[in-house]
């Protein structure tokens, strides 16, 4: 976000300051900033809050964290908040929520002082929200789903390729399969006069 006056950064640093004098935790401050950059609401869920704001000693907070921070900041009289429940619409949003979220949004008259931020760095910010998001890390389900059936088909092949050694390339039976790896993993070997041959019928 730009700096300068009346920026989303000034704008957080303004929030930060303000409540720091307030004797608000560390936390506290952060998620303040954090909501401030955000204009008149943000509405955010607290997950997405938790994946930006880092620990000091590293690391990340955990929603249920940044949610009850949020709370004791609402009951104080420093921050309002709003539930959204799911399908519902928050407000500057422009489309439903599908897990439902919370608006916050900073008490500036509260704290003294007006919002650093003018109407149109506001309507800005509102639609960085609106965009998208999706993590670098996470994938699809059926991407996990997928990955995993192709591992397990990769172990099923090690295994085949295993027992193919041990009784023949001709073993390709999957009870057969089983049996011989269970066999293998117990140190029961072929009875005399069967090695290199199938397990018998």
């Amino acid at each position: 976000m730009s700096n300068g006056r009346g920026s989303c950064t000034h704008a957080g640093a303004v929030a930060a300051a303000a409540f720091v004098e307030r004797g608000v935790t560390r936390l506290g401050v952060a998620v303040a900033k954090y909501v401030a950059e955000y204009g008149d609401v943000c509405f955010q869920t607290y997950s997405a809050i938790a994946a930006k704001l880092a620990r000091p000693g590293g690391g990340r907070y955990h929603r249920e964290s940044i949610g009850r921070v949020c709370r004791q900041l609402a009951r104080a009289g420093l921050m309002g908040s709003k539930r959204i429940m799911p399908f519902h619409k928050p407000r500057r949003a422009k489309r439903v929520t599908p897990h439902g979220t919370c608006e916050k949004w900073i008490n500036w008259r509260a704290l003294g002082i007006s919002n650093p931020l003018s109407r149109g760095e506001r309507r800005r910010v509102s639609q960085l929200q609106n965009r998208p998001a999706t993590p670098p890390q996470a994938r699809p389900r059926h991407s996990v789903a997928i990955s995993e059936a192709l591992l397990d088909a990769k172990r099923l092949r090690e295994a085949a390729d295993e027992a193919a050694a041990l009784y023949g390339p001709s073993f390709r039976n999957l009870d057969r399969l089983m049996d011989a790896k269970h066999d293998r993993d117990e140190g029961i070997t072929a009875p005399p006069g069967r090695a290199g041959r199938g397990p018998p019928e």
